[in-house]
């Protein structure tokens, strides 16, 4: 259908060849495609605010490949729309993995409320005995179960990495630590309460 000059959109440079960065119009690209990258979004069930932040990101990533040279192959909004697809994905394992590990902290805490006074009294005896087992421990084997369990809890083998152990003995320390601790807590005659 021939169009009215007038009416005529102007004609976009073909960004679907690699372009030298200064002739990719990326506003113009932005205006004319980014309205179909939120739809893309909120059609997958992202909410409408949250689509617009994931398209923003979605085209500086895109943006930022191609000045870099990555992107050989610029197809739009095809690709800022799979862009922002990987991050909406992303975004939701990011959410579902944190109620997953909140989940815990929650049932954990209604837990707390059931015990009672006399549970909450004997768990503090064993953690005290547990904290004197671990002062009188040698100060490698404290340094072992610190970084074992500690707030940056690290696997086995990075422990042994960080103090230049065997994989073996830190795994021999923390079982004879735990043993310990065990015997302390299960000693006859101590108090717990």
């Amino acid at each position: 259908m021939w169009v009215w000059p007038a009416e005529a959109e102007p004609e976009a440079p073909d960004a679907t060849r690699a372009e030298p960065v200064d002739e990719v119009p990326w506003d113009d690209m932005m205006r004319r495609h980014g309205r179909r990258v939120v739809v893309a979004l909120v059609a997958q069930g992202v909410p409408l605010e949250r689509a617009k932040e994931l398209a923003q990101d979605a085209w500086l990533r895109v943006i930022d490949r191609h000045r870099r040279g990555h992107i050989t192959d610029l197809q739009l909004p095809g690709l800022v729309i799979a862009q922002a697809g990987f991050l909406a994905r992303d975004d939701m394992r990011r959410r579902d993995r944190r109620s997953r590990l909140d989940e815990p902290h929650r049932q954990a805490a209604a837990n707390d409320l059931s015990l009672d006074l006399e549970d909450q009294l004997d768990a503090r005896q064993r953690l005290r005995v547990v904290r004197s087992v671990l002062d009188r421990a040698s100060p490698n084997a404290q340094r072992v179960f610190g970084l074992l369990y500690g707030e940056r809890a690290m696997s086995p083998a990075e422990v042994a990495t960080e103090l230049g152990l065997s994989v073996q003995r830190v795994r021999q320390i923390v079982c004879e630590l735990r043993k310990r601790m065990r015997a302390a807590i299960a000693e006859p005659g101590r108090k717990l309460r």
